[in-house]
C-alpha cells in the first residue's frame, strides 16, 4: 500500500507542470471518451495472455494496470473504464497509430523502424532471440536448418534476424507463418516445422505451458538481443511523459522487480509452472538507468564498451536455477572423466603397441607399426567425427541404431575411445625409444644370470623403460586435458562446450574465457606435479639424474 501511494506521488508531482497545460493527445482523448483501451496479446507467454477465464493476465499486463491507474490521477477520473482489445504481429502498430489502442500491452521489440511509426516506454524486458526444437531432432544451430521448415510468426522480424546471422546467410530453409505466436509453436509440436524462431521468454512460456515441456529445448545462436517496451502513439509528449515518469517510479521503487519476480520465478496461471527465468544483467541495469532506445542503438551501447562483472559465476543460468559456476564445475567433472578414461586407455593399449613394435618377429612389429602410424598421423578432430558420424554407419543396421540412439553416454564414450587410441599412439613411440635406449649389456647381464628372453623383457627391460619414459609421458598425460577440447565437437558437454554456451548465455566472454583458463591449467600443472612426484618415487639410483 505504501509503495503504491509513493509512486502516485511521484507520478503527480512528476506532472505538475502539465497540469496548467490543456489536455491534448491521447490525455484528452481518453478524458472525452471515459475509455483507456490497452492492446493485449493471447499468447506472449508470460508478457501478455489469456488465463484459463479468458482474461488478459502477464508481467506487462500488470505495468499496464499500474499505468491505468496514473491516468485515473492524472485526469482525476477514479471512473475511468479500462477496456482491452487482443492485437497481432501483424495489426498492433496500426492499432496504436489509428487511436483504436492507447497503450500496447504485449511483447514488442523497440527498434528504429518501429520507432519512427509509434513511442516506447521505457525498456521492461530485455530478450534474446533464438529458436525452440524437439530435443529427438538433434539441432542445436541454425546451420542445421537447411532444406528444413522453420516456424515463424507472422509480422515479426525473425526471418530477417536468421538471414543477417553469419551461420544462417547460406542456410536455405522453408517458412512456414503462424497467425500468432501460439499457432507458431503449434506447427513445431505437429512436427509441420522442426523449429519455432523467436524471442527466448516466449519459447520458455510456451513450452512451459505445453502438453510435454520436457519434449523441448531452447538452443542455438543468440541471433539478436532485443529491448521489449509498452508502445504508445507517436509526437504525444504529454502522455509520453505521463508514462516514462510512472514506469521510472515503479523502478525506483522496486515495484518491476517484485512483478517479474511475480511472473518469472514464480508458480504462474493456468498451470502453476515457475517458468525459472532470472532478470538479465541487461535489464538490471536498465532498472536502474532507465531508458527507450531502440534495439539497433541498444547494440551499438552494448558493443561499444566491456562490462565487466566477475559475479556472473555466480548468477543463474537463464534455462534455469543452477549458477554458471556449477555449469562449470559439472564441464570440469566431464573434462577429467574423458581425460582419465582416455589416459588409461592410452597407456594400456600404448604400451602393448611400443612393446610390439620391438620384437624380432617382422609381422608383429610391423602391425603394431602400422597401428602407430594409422592413429599418429590423422588429425584429432577428423579422427573424433570419423568415430561420430562415419563408424556407425558402417555397421550393421541394428547395431548402427543402437549406437546413434541408444547408446547411453554416447558422446562420452566416443570421446574417450577416439581420445585413448590417438593418445595411445604416442604413448607407443616413447615406449618404444625407452626400451630401444637400453644399454645391450643389461639384456646380457640378465641372461647370464638364467633368465629366459621372456623373463629378461619383463622383468628388466621394460620395467627400467617405463621409468626412463616418465620424463615424455608426462607431456601427454598433459596433452590429455587439453585435448579433451576436441570433444565439443561431437556435443560432449566437457569446458570448451559449455564455455561457449556461457559466452552465449550471459555476454561474458573474458570472465568464461577466464575461469576456463584456469581450470585447463590447473588439471595440467596437476598432472604434471603427479607425473613428477611418480618420476622421483620410482627413479634408478646411479641410472637416472635427480629430479628437479
Amino acid at each position: 500500500m505504501i509503495t503504491r501511494v509513493l509512486v502516485a506521488a511521484l507520478v503527480v508531482f512528476a506532472s505538475l507542470p502539465a497540469l496548467a497545460e490543456d489536455l491534448a493527445g491521447t490525455l484528452k482523448k481518453v478524458g472525452d471518451s471515459g475509455t483507456l483501451t490497452l492492446g493485449i496479446r493471447e499468447s506472449s507467454y508470460p508478457l501478455s495472455y489469456l488465463d484459463d477465464g479468458q482474461k488478459p493476465i502477464g508481467y506487462h499486463i500488470d505495468i499496464c494496470t499500474r499505468l491505468a491507474e496514473a491516468v485515473k490521477t492524472r485526469l482525476a477520473l477514479p471512473a475511468l473504464k479500462v477496456e482491452t482489445l487482443p492485437v497481432t504481429s501483424q495489426n498492433r502498430i496500426p492499432l496504436v497509430q489509428n487511436g483504436t489502442v492507447d497503450l500496447e500491452c504485449g511483447s514488442t521489440t523497440n527498434n528504429e523502424a518501429r520507432a519512427r511509426q509509434v513511442a516506447f516506454a521505457p525498456t521492461t524486458f530485455v530478450t534474446k532471440v533464438r529458436m525452440a526444437v524437439k530435443k529427438s531432432s538433434g539441432i542445436t544451430s541454425i546451420a542445421q536448418l537447411a532444406g528444413k521448415p522453420v516456424a515463424i510468426t507472422t509480422g515479426t522480424t525473425s526471418v530477417q534476424l536468421v538471414r543477417a546471422h553469419k551461420k544462417g546467410q547460406n542456410v536455405a530453409f522453408k517458412e512456414i507463418y503462424g497467425k500468432d505466436h501460439a499457432d507458431s509453436f503449434l506447427l513445431l509440436e505437429t512436427d509441420r516445422a522442426v523449429a519455432f524462431v523467436m524471442d527466448d521468454n516466449l519459447l520458455a512460456g510456451l513450452i512451459a505451458t505445453s502438453k510435454a515441456p520436457g519434449d523441448y529445448a531452447i538452443v542455438g545462436e543468440v541471433l539478436s538481443v532485443e529491448p521489449i517496451a509498452i508502445m504508445l502513439r507517436r509526437d504525444d509528449p504529454q502522455f509520453k511523459a505521463l508514462v516514462d515518469d510512472t514506469v521510472k517510479a515503479m523502478m525506483a521503487s522496486g515495484e518491476v522487480e517484485r512483478i517479474y519476480a511475480k511472473w518469472f520465478q514464480s508458480p504462474i496461471p493456468p498451470r502453476g509452472i515457475n517458468m525459472a527465468f532470472p532478470m538479465s544483467g541487461q535489464l538490471k541495469s536498465l532498472i536502474k538507468s532507465p531508458a527507450d532506445i531502440p534495439a539497433e542503438a541498444f547494440v551499438r551501447k552494448e558493443t561499444s564498451g566491456y562490462r565487466w562483472n566477475w559475479g556472473i559465476y555466480f548468477e543463474p543460468v537463464p534455462s534455469g536455477t543452477e549458477t554458471y559456476l556449477s555449469w562449470l564445475l559439472w564441464a570440469l567433472v566431464w573434462t577429467l572423466a574423458i581425460s582419465l578414461s582416455a589416459w588409461a586407455l592410452a597407456l594400456v593399449l600404448g604400451v602393448v603397441a611400443g612393446a610390439l613394435r620391438t620384437v624380432p618377429d617382422r609381422r608383429v612389429a610391423g602391425l603394431a607399426t602400422a597401428y602407430v602410424e594409422l592413429f599418429r598421423n590423422i588429425p584429432l578432430l577428423v579422427q573424433m567425427f570419423l568415430w561420430f558420424f562415419v563408424v556407425p554407419e558402417l555397421l550393421p543396421s541394428s547395431w548402427a541404431l543402437w549406437v546413434k540412439q541408444e547408446m547411453p553416454a554416447k558422446e562420452f564414450v566416443i570421446a574417450f575411445l577416439c581420445l585413448g587410441l590417438f593418445t595411445s599412439s604416442r604413448v607407443a613411440e616413447q615406449v618404444r625409444a625407452g626400451i630401444e635406449s637400453r644399454p645391450r649389456g643389461q639384456r646380457m647381464a640378465a641372461l647370464a644370470l638364467g633368465l629366459t628372453e621372456t623373463q629378461v623383457f619383463r622383468h628388466v627391460t621394460l620395467p627400467v623403460a617405463l621409468r626412463v619414459v616418465i620424463p615424455p609421458l608426462t607431456s601427454e598425460f598433459m596433452n590429455v586435458f587439453k585435448n579433451s577440447s576436441v570433444a565439443f565437437a561431437i556435443g560432449m558437454a566437457e569446458l570448451t562446450f559449455v564455455a561457449r554456451q556461457m559466452q552465449e548465455e550471459s555476454e561474458q566472454g573474458i570472465e568464461t574465457l577466464a575461469a576456463v583458463t584456469l581450470l585447463y591449467f590447473l588439471c595440467a600443472f596437476l598432472a604434471n606435479r603427479g607425473m613428477a612426484l611418480m618420476e622421483r618415487r620410482t627413479r634408478i639410483p646411479g641410472l637416472l639424474g635427480e629430479a628437479r
